[in-house]
């Protein structure tokens, strides 16, 4: 009886299964080939759609940046100065960078309290020569003076002073003395370690600044009078730095008279490092 029903039903038995089995991984293949097939002409449509954007974009971009566009010269909304310098280094637009230096950031006077610099004069091979005092402004982020002062405020403040020095190249190159490169002078002295570290924030963000909107605008950088805490700071601040500028950086633990006299002429440099320039140089405002 088993076997006659087994018979009469033979969709119930082990070959049957093994039929219906075979039917469903047809149809799983079918099925898959058919979502496969979609998926397919679904990407074959994508690259074509994805790449008119981009394009698009491309073509607004350009049309931004044009110096000779007179609607991307009209602007609409008061940009910051570090916009307006990021601008500025993208094209030759001039009335630009004057626009920056025209428009002094409000902490100008503040900033100019805390970080000072100065031009000495040029160098041997034509470069303007800057002297700062950074020891004292590292020392100075911890007055209350200091706190006034957003991160902002400091980029805002330290591009005007960027732009005003590519004003000055420009001067240069007009006459004659095409020069985009510049001598610094950092005097580290009365640095201490603490500072230093908490520092190093403020001049990673000077450091990114520069090296998108002003790159390879150093020429030898010498950090002079630096106490053993800076070769501490140091090491850090190497994992930061653009490898190209870190080649032309030399630290030494005194004046390096001799050294900075190879790079221009005693008149230049000042009396207090060795030289025979009497222009006042003052101190930052550390407390």
């Amino acid at each position: 009886a088993a076997s006659r029903q087994a018979r009469l039903r033979p969709d119930t038995g082990p070959a049957a299964l093994g039929r219906a089995s075979e039917t469903e991984v047809v149809q799983t293949r079918r099925g898959a080939t058919r979502r496969g097939a979609t998926t397919a002409k679904r990407s074959r449509s994508l690259p074509e759609s994805n790449a008119a954007q981009p394009q698009a974009k491309s073509q607004e971009t350009v049309k931004e940046a044009d110096p000779s566009n007179a609607e991307s010269n009209r602007s609409t909304t008061t940009k910051t100065p570090v916009a307006v310098a990021t601008d500025a280094s993208q094209s030759s637009n001039k009335k630009k960078l004057h626009e920056l230096v025209a428009t002094a950031p409000e902490k100008l006077e503040t900033y100019r309290r805390l970080r000072v610099r100065k031009c000495m004069g040029w160098s041997k091979q034509g470069m303007p020569v800057f002297v700062e005092r950074i020891g004292e402004f590292i020392t100075s982020l911890s007055s209350d003076l200091a706190k006034t002062m957003t991160v902002q405020d400091w980029l805002d403040c330290y591009m005007y002073e960027m732009a005003g020095l590519i004003l000055e190249f420009r001067k240069g190159a007009a006459q004659g003395n095409v020069q985009w490169k510049m001598l610094f002078i950092a005097d580290m002295r009365g640095v201490k370690f603490m500072q230093a570290f908490r520092s190093i924030n403020l001049l990673k963000a000077f450091a990114k600044e520069v090296e998108v909107h002003f790159p390879e605008q150093a020429g030898p950088v010498f950090l002079i009078n630096t106490p053993s805490v800076v070769h501490s700071a140091w090491k850090l601040a190497k994992q930061f730095l653009d490898p190209v500028v870190l080649a032309k950086i030399q630290l030494h633990p005194n004046a390096a008279t001799n050294v900075l006299l190879e790079h221009m002429d005693e008149d230049v440099l000042f009396e207090e490092y060795g030289g025979k320039n009497r222009d006042h140089f003052p101190h930052a405002e550390i407390h």
